[in-house]
């Protein structure tokens, strides 16, 4: 396989990526969007694009095993294969804490306390622009915005520690309804995993680019 081919190739896994991350958000969305409706079909929705990006995240896994045995990388292209591999691994979870958000929605026997809706809704957004940062970074770096979002995360871990607060309150409160508390609680850290995935993404990206930087330079 010569250069052009390889950057072909190179191009193409880069597009997978970026397609299956931009999934795996819109899935975080309309899992917390089964919150808000309850009744509605999101839960049967979310579950049909997990199991999507399950495929297209094997798939892609095989495309890039295939092109890293079949064809002499230079170490550069090996490490971005590698680090690939890595952060498709992240995304896939990501799909997986969507599907276990919508689940438990599916599965709570009382309204979403109104008390914390707000608090839901702004972890949400939070965690999902953490991710879509993410994305945009495997699909152009920066490493100031790497800097930012990893920052950002503690964010969205406070706002679960206050979710987890309250909830335990109420387990206090009602004890009756523990179960349904608890389901409640697993939500908030869903969403707090989706951002602990896109932190997981900017730094393997971070610790790529330093690598390529300290290889050129030597």
């Amino acid at each position: 396989m010569n250069r052009q081919s390889l950057d072909e190739a190179i191009a193409e896994i880069r597009a997978d990526v970026v397609r299956m991350g931009a999934q795996a958000h819109d899935m975080v969305e309309l899992a917390v969007q089964s919150v808000f409706h309850e009744g509605s079909n999101l839960h049967e929705e979310v579950t049909q694009l997990e199991a999507d990006l399950d495929a297209s995240e094997r798939k892609a896994t095989q495309k890039i095993v295939e092109l890293a045995v079949t064809i002499s990388p230079v170490a550069h292209d090996l490490l971005f294969l590698t680090s690939t591999l890595v952060i498709l691994g992240e995304i896939e979870r990501a799909g997986d804490d969507a599907f276990k958000l919508s689940r438990r929605s599916s599965k709570l026997t009382m309204p979403f306390p109104d008390d914390l809706k707000e608090l839901l809704a702004e972890t949400d957004r939070q965690s999902r622009a953490n991710f879509r940062t993410a994305i945009s970074l495997f699909a152009e770096y920066d490493s100031e915005t790497a800097h930012r979002l990893i920052k950002s995360d503690q964010l969205v871990d406070n706002a679960y520690k206050a979710s987890r607060t309250a909830l335990l309150e109420k387990m206090v409160e009602e004890p009756e309804e523990k179960r349904q508390h608890f389901r409640v609680s697993e939500m908030f850290h869903a969403l707090e995993h989706v951002s602990d995935h896109a932190v997981n993404i900017a730094k393997t990206l971070r610790l790529f680019y330093e690598d390529a930087i300290k290889g050129a330079s030597e």
